[in-house]
């Protein structure tokens, strides 16, 4: 996971649950159809957090932590985008991780 908030960067290696990210990614649909209000996933190895969450106005802040290498570094963030931005980003993941991939799950 690659995170740039500002002037601050972090990547790390995210690990999860396929069941879970698919989890997720039908979230991150409901979210961006004003179905849901907040949507997280957490990795399972070190605790890294990202959470989206939406206002009825469709202003996404996201925010969480993540955690290098033997949580050596952390870099928590905060940022805000509005929900135009979730468009790409959730039709990509749907269709590469749900609809493509639908029987290998």
């Amino acid at each position: 996971m690659k995170i740039v908030s500002g002037w601050f960067a972090g990547l790390v290696q995210f690990e999860y649950d396929i069941k879970e990210f698919i989890r997720f990614i039908h979230e991150i649909k409901e979210l961006y159809d004003f179905k849901r209000e907040t949507v997280s996933l957490d990795d399972i190895c070190y605790g890294s957090k990202v959470q989206f969450t939406m206002n009825g106005l469709g202003h996404v802040n996201v925010s969480g932590i993540i955690y290098g290498s033997a949580m050596i570094h952390s870099l928590k963030f905060e940022f805000s985008t509005d929900q135009t931005a979730l468009y790409s980003f959730c039709n990509a993941l749907y269709r590469d991780f749900v609809v493509d991939n639908a029987n290998h799950v």
